[in-house]
C-alpha cells in the first residue's frame, strides 16, 4: 500500500501539486534521489 502512495506522491509533484505523503521532503526536483535515502532507510530497518 505505501508504494501506492508514493507514485501518488510523486505523481503529484509532476503535475506541479504539493506532497501529500512522505515527510514533507520531497519535491520536484528530488524525487529520485528522495526515493533512494527512501528506501536505503527502509531496507536498513527492516535488517
Amino acid at each position: 500500500m505505501e508504494f501506492y502512495y508514493l507514485q501518488d506522491s510523486t505523481d503529484l509533484l509532476h503535475d506541479h501539486y504539493p506532497d501529500c505523503y512522505g515527510d514533507g521532503n520531497m519535491r520536484e526536483d528530488n524525487i529520485e534521489e528522495w526515493m533512494h535515502l527512501y528506501f536505503e532507510k527502509t531496507i536498513k530497518f527492516n535488517e
